[in-house]
Order: structure tokens, then sequence, then C-alpha cells
């Protein structure tokens, strides 16, 4: 897979590659084109399109806000689209186009089974569980308010800082927010509706809704007037306005977006016939703090080669002769391991920094000894982290991973057999659930070594 910039000519194909995923993607992806265009930020410098034997087979990108970047994408075409093709195009967009240290955003929608598996295989935290709802405008009967709701502009100065007041206190979306925003989203548009009482800002709502479509962003309820009904009068205020605004030939919705966790607030928009679409997660972290777990590919094989037999001469050191392991050449199983990846291509992992470097490696598959298929299904071959980069967490990440990939195959219980007189490995496997269950001998060059046989379950 090559990567290169994308130019004017990749317009149709991105385009096209966008619409057939829309409903995968979440915001800015489904408008992948018109955003880029839209804050003047040239096609070449924002995309990477990638490439496979000359053609162009996916598309991805950053979108700049003011506060880091957001990525948008990546997606293939089907036949390419696999979480290992994502997880190497999202490290090489953010390698190209983000410097080290800044701050990087992804939002992921349930229905993008691709990118949720590659980012947890990545590593990247989720920061927010979200669930959009939208509500069919042209379903709304009006319904008449007996409060008193003001549509504020800018010059409402007073009434601006009581909003910001009020979200401060009781809006936990709101936090890192402030006046300026307020004033940013009226500036561009963006309504801000305010629920008076004895002339005193109780409650406000910021919404908007244009062209057919729109959207609720934030809502709060002064704390002593919540459960009150306010709430539903300032909604049913947004859903009056927008469906006397309705599009001939367009969706006509107003969306939302609500914390998974805050069951209140789920279940009042459901009583304000709002439905569920689709769940997000927002994973957030910064270029630099990014590493991933992924399945080998052959490209990797030279750098598992080199891995394995280093980890071969530091580990069997005094246990193997010194003759054998100075002899052995990590050129020479570059084409075994290349042939092992393409045959088995589920049965690798590697462990990649934020650089692309592979750290380490995890081989497994199959059970290859009939005498304990009584006590496991399945085998862990083999682990091995870079020297470089022991004792930094990465051997039990790839155990971990290894245990999650059999666990989703259905396995109950794996084994991994370890020489008797590698005592720090052993160490290693029994404290992280390791449990003792035989043992089977290894022989290398006529001469045996005993090894102890070890099972996780799963």
């Amino acid at each position: 897979m090559n990567y290169r910039q994308a130019t004017k000519k990749d317009h149709d194909f991105i385009t096209s590659l966008v619409t057939e995923f829309k409903e995968e993607l979440g915001y800015p992806c489904g408008d992948l084109v018109a955003n880029f265009i839209e804050i003047k930020q040239p096609m070449a410098e924002a995309i990477l399109v990638a490439e496979s034997d000359g053609l162009s087979v996916g598309v991805a990108g950053i979108f700049n806000a003011s506060w880091g970047n957001y990525v948008v994408g990546p997606v293939f075409t089907r036949e390419y689209q696999n979480p290992v093709n994502i997880q190497n195009f999202l490290q090489e967009l953010i390698n190209e186009k983000v410097a080290s240290g800044q701050k990087i955003q992804i939002d992921v929608r349930s229905t993008n089974l691709c990118l949720s598996e590659a980012l947890n295989k990545m590593n990247a935290p989720i920061t927010y569980s979200g669930v959009a709802m939208y509500c069919e405008l042209t379903e709304h009967q009006p319904m008449p308010l007996n409060v008193e709701i003001k549509d504020i502009t800018i010059t409402d100065v007073a009434m601006i800082e009581t909003v910001n007041e009020i979200f401060s206190l009781y809006l936990k979306p709101w936090k890192g927010h402030d006046v300026e925003d307020l004033h940013e989203s009226l500036s561009d548009g963006t309504s801000v509706s305010v629920l008076l009482k004895d002339n005193r800002v109780i409650g406000a709502i910021v919404w908007d809704f244009s062209d057919g479509s729109g959207e609720i962003e934030y809502l709060c309820i002064d704390r002593k007037y919540q459960r009150q009904g306010y709430a539903k009068m300032l909604v049913n205020h947004c859903k009056n306005l927008a469906a006397s605004r309705l599009v001939k030939g367009e969706e006509n919705r107003l969306y939302l977006d609500v914390d998974q966790e805050n069951d209140a607030a789920i279940k009042f928009y459901e009583s304000q016939a709002f439905k569920h679409q689709y769940l997000r997660n927002v994973h957030a972290f910064k270029n630099g703090c990014l590493s991933c777990i992924r399945y080998a590919i052959p490209d990797d094989a030279t750098a598992i080669s080199e891995i394995n037999v280093k980890g071969w001469q530091t580990a069997y050191r005094g246990i193997f002769p010194d003759e054998f392991l100075d002899g052995m050449n990590a050129a020479s199983r570059i084409e075994s391991f290349k042939s092992s990846i393409l045959e088995n291509p589920n049965q690798n992992f590697v462990f990649a920094d934020e650089g692309g470097h592979n750290l380490g490696f995890a081989s497994f598959g199959k059970l290859r000894w009939e005498e304990f298929s009584v006590s496991c299904d399945c085998e862990l071959y083999a682990i091995y982290v870079a020297s470089s980069s022991a004792r930094k967490g990465i051997g039990r990440a790839l155990l971990e991973a290894t245990i999650a990939e059999f666990k989703k195959q259905g396995k109950k219980s794996m084994l991994i057999n370890v020489l008797e007189q590698n005592t720090s490995a052993m160490a290693f496997y029994q404290h992280l659930g390791g449990r003792l269950i035989g043992h089977k001998d290894f022989t290398l060059n006529g001469k045996s070594y005993p090894q102890l046989t070890l099972a996780f379950e799963i």
C-alpha cells in the first residue's frame, strides 16, 4: 500500500467513496470534500489517498480545528476496508500531518466496525460515548407555550452571561467553554433561546436549523427550576420554529447527542419524540502517545525476524549453546516469517509505536499438542519484545490482545510452553494468570531441554 497527497483530480473518487460509506462515517466524514473546501484548506495539504497497484483505494484527512486535529476517515473501497489497512493508513496520516504532542480526535459511529476495531487495537482511549438521536419535524404538532421564551442576540450581554453561568454550573459538556463561545455561536447564526421567569433567565437552549436540518447543541435549566416542565417548553420552542421552516425534499429532522450514561436525559428526549439513530465513541489522544497492536503483514517479516533472533540470543543465553545462538541469522528467517504471515494472516500480532516501528510480536493459532487437548483448545506460540522496549508493558499488551482474539473465536483455554530454565518468562506468565498443567521437552540439535506447560483461561 502506498500513500500520496490528494489533488483536485481525486475529487470524484473521494466524493463517490464518502457517499458510499456515508451511513458508517461520523461528522465531518459525511461531508469530507465540502468541509475541506469550506475552510479553504487545500486538498493536497489536508488529505492523503491510499493506492494499491496504482489504483486509488482509500482516503483519509485531517480537519484542523483551533484546539487540535479532527481525523476524517480512513475509509477504503469495500475490497480493502479492513482493520489492518485502516490502522496502517491512520498511523501514516498522523505521522504525516500531525506534529508531535498535538491533540487528535476521532469520532466513530457504532456502525463503523472496522474503524472501531482498529482504534481498539491501537489503544486509543475513548473520552466520550454518546447516543445520537433525532426527531421527524414533519410529524411534529405545534405546541402552545405558556411561558416566556426569547431568542437573544449578541447585544443581550447580561443574558449571555447568565446563560454561561447556568451552563457552567449544571451542564457537564459545557466544561472548557465560556461567554466567548456563546458570542461565536450567535455570530455564526446559531440560535440561543432563553426561558424567562419574572424577567430572570432560568434556562437556555442552543440550537440551529437551516436547509431542512438542525441540531440541539446544549440545553440546561437552573437547578431550582428543574423537573417542572421547563426543559420540555424549550425543546418544543425549537421544534415549533423548525417545523415552520420545513424544506421540501430535505430530511427535515432535528438532531442531538446525549451522553450514553445520562439515562435521565435519554428518557427525556425519548418522551419528546426523539428516536435513537446510532451510538458513537470519541477517541482522543496526542500524537506521540499512540501505539498499536495489529495483525502482521508480510512487510513486517524483517522486523519480526530481527526481534525473534535478538530475543533468542538474550533470553536463552546460558541455556542454549553460545555457538548456536551466535550463529543465528535474522536474514535467513525473513522468508519463513513472510510465508507464515501470508498463509495465516490472522495468527500474528505486532506492537508498533507512534512512528510505526515494530517493538514486539506475538504468534498464536491452533493447538499443536494432542496430549493437552482436554485442557486447552488453542495455543500462544511465542511473544518476543525488542530488548530496548523491555519492561514497558508491551509483552502484557500482546498477551492480552492474543487472549482477546481467541475469545472472539469462542476458545476457552490457551496453552503456552516455556523453557523451565527461562525463569523470568515463567514468572511473567504465572503473574498474569498462567496455570501449570504439565511439561513437554524441547529438542534442539539432538539435546532435550525441559519445558513447562501453562494454561490461561479465556
